[in-house]
């Protein structure tokens, strides 16, 4: 199979390369000239190689990521969990989803997780931050623990997907998402830079760079690992 992928690439450099530039690719002229002449004829076998590549890498990559989660999968069977909980925080499975309330993928993935936690009572979704995306990105992230502390992270978390275009991240914006979700703004504004939120952001943020979480947003289920907004369908399955 490499051999064939190996030839393939050299062809297709030497069909790309003016007839009067080439030199041999495999060190035989006269079988470059030939291979040359049936890779032009079936230029979708180029396409073909390249897709079998990146599913070979792909596949690769989604096993080392399974691997390393290893690490963290029994700190998701926690109870009290490591994050906050979307649905039943009693279910038998759990799924951690690393996020950055500043990501496009991140809010797209949001009716897909709430979805299925509403849908399956056996599945909760543990929420870590991982704040990559600027400075407000943590801002957010504390802003949503401190919710947590009191009881209402579930709505602090619809709240701000719920925004449209960028968040406000300012106290007034903030105090207009507590308003929403009816957050007592002044004690979260305490608690944001309070020892608690700093205790588990601080873990949170420790656990995905021990994993490798450079995007979000970023899943892991009792069996794999998934980078990306992966469709729930696929999370589903491995949860069975």
């Amino acid at each position: 199979m490499f051999k064939k992928i190996a030839l393939i690439m050299a062809a297709s450099v030497i069909a790309a390369t003016p007839v009067v530039a080439q030199t041999s690719a495999s060190g035989d002229p006269e079988f470059d000239a030939k291979f040359r002449k049936v890779l032009l004829a079936h230029p979708e076998w180029v396409a073909e190689t390249m897709q079998a590549m990146q599913a070979r890498q792909q596949q690769a990559q989604t096993a080392e990521l399974s691997t390393k989660a290893e690490k963290i999968r029994p700190m998701m069977k926690l109870n009290p969990a490591i994050g906050p909980v979307i649905g039943n925080k009693a279910a038998k499975f759990t799924v951690a989803e690393f996020l950055d309330y500043n990501c496009h993928f991140c809010k797209q993935a949001h009716a897909g997780v709430d979805e299925t936690a509403k849908k399956r009572q056996d599945v909760r979704f543990v929420i870590l931050m991982r704040p990559i995306l600027g400075p407000t990105s943590e801002v957010l992230a504390r802003f949503a623990l401190a919710a947590d502390l009191q009881g209402k992270f579930p709505q602090v978390h619809d709240a701000l997907y719920s925004v449209e275009g960028r968040i406000d991240a300012t106290d007034e914006g903030l105090k207009k998402l507590a308003s929403t979700a009816g957050l007592d703004f002044a004690k979260a504004k305490a608690d944001m830079d309070g020892p608690q939120v700093k205790k588990v952001l601080d873990a949170q943020v420790k656990i995905a760079e021990d994993l490798g979480v450079n995007g979000t947003p970023f899943f892991v289920t009792p069996t794999a690992a998934y980078p990306g907004a992966v469709p729930m369908s696929v999370l589903e399955q491995s949860i069975k």
